[in-house]
């Protein structure tokens, strides 16, 4: 019964403000979070205000006692800030295309490397082909002269006998 007496005082005391003209005047009462909360869970069971109405959150005390002299300043604080920082965006990205051309470059000698060490590597396996070559041949006109040199000291045994 205390709270239905309570919400009626409100109500009582919200429409005499309203009658007197303070329909329209804003920030006539500071609700913080937990008024707000309250206010709009039983709103529909104690109305306590005009249908319509209207709830929303004052700043806090120190954001509604801020001055225009100092949201300028902020504001002059985020625009210094932020050149510096599109700056740093603009470096960062010069450096970016700069790391991407030498990543490019390393990628192009890397390459070109491949490319003259298979051309050696070639080179050595004719050149490695051909010794082969050279020395089979060396060895089959060995054979050829040790064979003659054979026959030669047959010959000759022959002869002295």
């Amino acid at each position: 019964m205390q709270l239905i007496l309570g919400g009626r005082i409100f109500v009582a005391v919200i429409e005499d403000l309203l009658a007197k003209g303070m329909r329209n005047a804003q920030n006539v009462f500071q609700y913080d979070e937990g008024w707000l909360a309250i206010t709009r869970r039983f709103n529909s069971i104690f109305p306590l205000t005009p249908k319509g109405a209207d709830f929303r959150m004052v700043e806090t005390r120190t954001a509604s006692l801020m001055e225009e002299a100092d949201i300028t300043a902020m504001k002059e604080t985020h625009r210094a800030q932020h050149t510096p920082l599109q700056q740093l965006h603009a470096e960062l990205d010069q450096e970016k295309e700069a790391s991407a051309t030498a990543a490019s470059e390393a990628m192009d000698m890397i390459l070109r490397l491949q490319g003259k060490k298979a051309a050696v590597k070639m080179e050595a396996s004719h050149y490695k082909r051909m010794a082969e070559e050279k020395i089979g041949h060396a060895e089959e006109t060995l054979e050829v002269f040790e064979e003659l040199m054979y026959q030669k000291e047959i010959e000759n045994t022959t002869l002295e006998v």
